[in-house]
């Protein structure tokens, strides 16, 4: 294999100066493409930074609504159980305030008929004993009033 090397530098020379360097618009466009691809990667990494911070948010919300609704449901319970014995213990007053008024009333009634039954006794007969007993039936008949 014979090889001339004068033709080879020959052929190099000018394949060197035929070789055209990258014009600056070339550049340019290149290093505008570049910095449009990475300005649109970033801004969807950007978005997707957003939308998972949003839905990190909105998690922890809705948590803490649930949240809040249980407790107060069982704020509610605890307040109708309150609410439930208070009208149970007052059920139980009414009650007994009710018995008290009737035992009241009915000795009341039993006082007034042995007061009115030593009036009468003592306008039949006025002694000082009828006296004495009809003094004390009023006295404790007035106490009822």
């Amino acid at each position: 294999m014979n090889v001339n090397m004068e033709e080879e530098m020959i052929a190099y020379q000018l394949r060197k100066s035929e070789g055209s360097k990258p014009s600056g618009l070339k550049w340019l466009l290149i290093i505008a493409l570049g910095v449009f691809l990475g300005n649109v990667a970033s801004f969807g990494v950007e978005r997707a930074v957003l939308y998972w911070e949003l839905k990190q948010v909105a998690i922890a919300a809705t948590a803490a609504i649930e949240q809040t609704s249980r407790n107060m449901a069982a704020t509610r319970k605890v307040q109708e159980a309150r609410a439930a014995e208070q009208r149970k213990v007052m059920a139980v007053q009414a009650k007994k305030r009710q018995n008290e008024l009737q035992q009241k009333q009915a000795s009341y009634r039993s006082a007034k008929t042995t007061c009115d039954f030593w009036i009468q006794h003592l306008r039949t007969e006025n002694t000082e004993k009828n006296r004495m007993y009809r003094n004390q039936a009023c006295t404790l008949m007035n106490k009822f009033r």
